[in-house]
C-alpha cells in the first residue's frame, strides 16, 4: 500500500514530529511512503532512508503563491505515484492535499492535532471555526485525538475518528535507575501562556524550600525577549531563581526525560499532551492539569500519574508535594505510567491507521 503524507514542515514542531514518526512506522511495517514537506527548512526530526522525500514547495517566495504551486506538485506526485491514501498533517496541508486529489478519486484524511474547544478567554478564530465544523467535512476522514474531541463532534459530522499521537521513540523497559531530583517542563517557552509556565512557577514557588535538593528545567525555545522578562520577573516573586532552569531547545529529549524523575505538564490546555507519554516512556512520574478529560484519556488510572486542575496554582503545589514528598508513592507511578505509555508505541497506533485504511477500503 502507498501512503502520500503532506506536512508543513520536518523540524521544531509536535505535528511535525507526529508525521516524521508515522512515516517511519509505517515503512518499517511495509508501507511505501512518500512525504511531501518543505525541504527548504532544516530537518531536525530523524526520516528513513526509506521514506522518499518530494519537496512541496519550488522556492520560498510569496505565501500565497508557494501554496498555489504546491498543488500542482502534489498532483504531479499523485499521478506519478497513484498512492492508495493521502494524509494531510494539520489544516492547510490537509486542504491543499484535498484540492489537489480532485479527480483522481485517491481518498484524504485530514489530522487536526488540536482541541475542539477553548478556555474561558482563549476563543477560537473564525477562520480556525470553518476549517473545524466546516471544511473537515470534506474529507474522507478527519482524526482527532481524543475521545473528548469526538463527542463533540460527532454530531456534526459522520467521518470523524479518533486517532491518538504515536510515541517517537520506544518505552524504556524498565524506569532508568539514574534519575535526578529534576522535575522536568516541556514546550515552546513563548507560548507560557498555553503552556501555563506562569502557574507551573508559582506552583513551585509554593513549596521549592520544602525540596532545596530539587530544582525545576523547562525545555523549549523562545524568541521573544519579552518572554524571558515575564516569567523572570514571576520567578523572583515566587523565590524560585536558584531553583529554576531553561534549557532551550533539546535535541535529545529521550536522554532529558531518562534523567528527570517528575515531568510535569501544566498547561492551561491541551489537545492531547505528546510530551506526556513521551515522558511516562521514559520512567517520570508525570503530574499533568487534565482539559476537559483529555489528559484523563492518558492517565487513566491511580498508578499511571497524577492528575490536577488546570489554571489552578494551589492544585499543581499539593499534587507537585505529593509526588516529591512520598518516594514509594512517585516510584509506584513511574512504573505505571511506563506501562501505559506502551499503548501509544508506533506499533500499536500503525495497527489503528490499518482499521482505518480498511474502513475506507470497504467504502
Amino acid at each position: 500500500m502507498k501512503i502520500l503524507i503532506v506536512c508543513p514542515r520536518l523540524c521544531h514542531g509536535g505535528a511535525e514530529r507526529v508525521a516524521v514518526t508515522l512515516a517511519n512506522g509505517f515503512v518499517e511495517h511495509g508501507y511505501d511512503v512518500v512525504v511531501m514537506s518543505n525541504l527548504f527548512d532544516d530537518i531536525s526530526y530523524t526520516v528513513s532512508d526509506k521514506v522518499r522525500l518530494f519537496n512541496l514547495f519550488n522556492s520560498q517566495e510569496n505565501k500565497i503563491k508557494k501554496w498555489v504551486r504546491a498543488i500542482s506538485n502534489i498532483r504531479r506526485v499523485l499521478k506519478q505515484d497513484a498512492p492508495d491514501v493521502v494524509i494531510g498533517i494539520m489544516q492547510l496541508c490537509s486542504f491543499v492535499a484535498r484540492l489537489a486529489a480532485i479527480g483522481f478519486h485517491i481518498p484524504v484524511i485530514a489530522t487536526e492535532h488540536n482541541a475542539y474547544d477553548r478556555p474561558h478567554g482563549v476563543k477560537m478564530t473564525l477562520l480556525g471555526k470553518i476549517f473545524k465544523y466546516h471544511v473537515n467535512k470534506i474529507y474522507d476522514r478527519v482524526t482527532v485525538l481524543t475521545h473528548a474531541d469526538y463527542n463533540l463532534i460527532q454530531n456534526r459530522m459522520s467521518n470523524v475518528v479518533v486517532m491518538p499521537n504515536p510515541l517517537a521513540f520506544s518505552p524504556a523497559k524498565e524506569v532508568p535507575q539514574h534519575k535526578q531530583k529534576v522535575i522536568l517542563a516541556a514546550g515552546r517557552v513563548d507560548d507560557w501562556h498555553c503552556k501555563g509556565y506562569d502557574i507551573l512557577l508559582r506552583a513551585w514557588g509554593r513549596i521549592a524550600q520544602d525540596f532545596q535538593d530539587w530544582t525545576l528545567e523547562i525545555a523549549g525555545v523562545y524568541k521573544d525577549p519579552q518572554t524571558r522578562i515575564y516569567l523572570d520577573s514571576v520567578a523572583q516573586e515566587a523565590g524560585i531563581e536558584e531553583q529554576l532552569h531553561y534549557l532551550g531547545f533539546q535535541d535529545d529529549m529521550q536522554s532529558l526525560f531518562q534523567r528527570c524523575s517528575v515531568f510535569v505538564l501544566s498547561s492551561r490546555y491541551e489537545g492531547f499532551g505528546l510530551v506526556l507519554i513521551e515522558a511516562m516512556s521514559q520512567g517520570c512520574a508525570c503530574v499533568a492539569c487534565d482539559y476537559n478529560g483529555r489528559q484523563r484519556e492518558i492517565i487513566t488510572s491511580k498508578n499511571a500519574g497524577v492528575l490536577c486542575l488546570p489554571d489552578n496554582v494551589e492544585d499543581l503545589a499539593r499534587s507537585l508535594r505529593y509526588v516529591l514528598s512520598n518516594d514509594n508513592f512517585r516510584h509506584d507511578i513511574q512504573r505505571g505510567g511506563l506501562k501505559r505509555s506502551e499503548y501509544y508505541s508506533v506499533g500499536h497506533i500503525v495497527s489503528l491507521w490499518d482499521s482505518l485504511f480498511r474502513s475506507l477500503d470497504k467504502k
